[in-house]
């Protein structure tokens, strides 16, 4: 129903509204209070609440674009308008039901009351929506702009180092779940384009993100693969910016299984299966095709077998991200000490194989 035809209908009990404005008023203030116990009933917020319910309730006019516009402003002071207008005008309802019985009037206007506070509660929802979306793209504008200050600032540093003939690197990767440190020798900087020597080519491959450190450099560069040269033992790199390595920080490795193991992931009676993707002492990813009904937070049982034994633990799942056509669930546990030897026994030994993979 449009906004007129309600506002129309409503007009029939236009004495109700006219005489409610100051009980509005007070229902308003004590929801505000209880939401935001610091906001002092004044004469100013009376005034400026009696000002909402002229804007809302005079039943003339459209009042969605300055109902939307002071949603806005409310929503930027981190006011919950929606729950305190919607609390409000549920007491109204009750008290505009009662009028209506009363009054033995016209109950299908009940109805047009609840379709006005839903007009209402859209408009409010919809402001607060656009707030949303305008903070997470000044958010996204932020993030940009220090990610091409943090850019600018490691390539002048490597442009600095380059010239004073500092070329000794190490190149920090992940290969196979294992990371791997490779004395490396800066070449060439053209642009974000940067050329490295190194070694362990199987290592590299175009997309994979590395990091840049060594003497000289105070915190890791960040760079993707661009090209790799496997004659000539060289790589090309896109420049990124610096990073605090998540990695450095990890307690435990985590290494990739060289043949696909099969997991199986339980909560309550729900049951998936998947491939994991990687295994440490506490933790493993997986991959599967659905995740059902799982999400970050639950409590669920992993069982997996690996070469020594079986493994059976409960966890706790950490993240769930998509991965190509597939979705990936990190579960963190806390295995008993038989469970953390089979997974550490597996680990040290794929470590190994990994190892001597790259030095063949």
């Amino acid at each position: 129903m449009e906004l007129k035809d309600i506002q129309r209908k409503l007009r029939e009990d236009m004495d109700f509204f006219e005489s409610y404005k100051e009980k509005f008023v007070s229902n308003f203030m004590e929801a505000l209070t209880s939401e935001k116990p610091s906001m002092k009933d004044t004469p100013v917020l009376n005034t400026m609440v009696g000002r909402i319910y002229s804007l809302l309730f005079s039943l003339s006019g459209d009042p969605r674009k300055d109902l939307f516009a002071l949603a806005s402003t409310l929503a930027r002071n981190k006011l919950a308008f929606k729950k305190i207008l919607l609390d409000t005008c549920l007491k109204m309802m009750k008290d505009y039901i009662d009028h209506i019985a009363k009054n033995l009037s016209d109950y299908n206007r009940i109805k047009s009351f609840v379709d006005l506070i839903d007009v209402y509660v859209g408009v409010v929802e919809d402001a607060y929506i656009d707030y949303v979306k305008s903070l997470k793209e000044d958010i996204a504008k932020e993030k940009e702009l220090r990610r091409a200050e943090s850019e600018h600032l490691a390539i002048d540093l490597l442009n600095k180092l380059l010239k004073k003939s500092i070329k000794k690197v190490v190149v920090h990767a992940r290969y196979k779940g294992l990371f791997v440190d490779t004395k490396s020798e800066l070449l060439s900087l053209r642009d974000s384009r940067l050329k490295i020597k190194t070694s362990h080519m199987s290592v590299y491959h175009e997309g994979l993100v590395l990091y840049l450190k060594g003497a000289g450099i105070p915190e890791a560069i960040e760079a993707e693969v661009v090209d790799v040269d496997t004659d000539n033992m060289i790589i090309e790199v896109q420049v990124k910016g610096f990073i605090n390595l998540p990695e450095e920080n990890r307690k435990h490795v985590r290494v990739v299984p060289e043949t696909d193991i099969k997991v199986r992931i339980i909560r309550a009676s729900e049951e998936i299966e998947g491939i994991v993707a990687d295994i440490s002492v506490h933790g493993v990813g997986m991959y599967v095709r659905d995740v059902g009904g799982i999400k970050v937070g639950d409590e669920v049982k992993v069982s997996f077998d690996l070469p020594k034994g079986s493994v059976s633990v409960s966890g706790e799942v950490k993240h769930i991200t998509p991965f190509n056509n597939v979705m990936r669930i990190g579960v963190f546990f806390n295995a008993d000490l038989h469970t953390e030897d089979l997974i550490s026994d597996f680990v040290v030994s794929r470590q190994m194989d990994i190892i001597r993979e790259i030095k063949d």
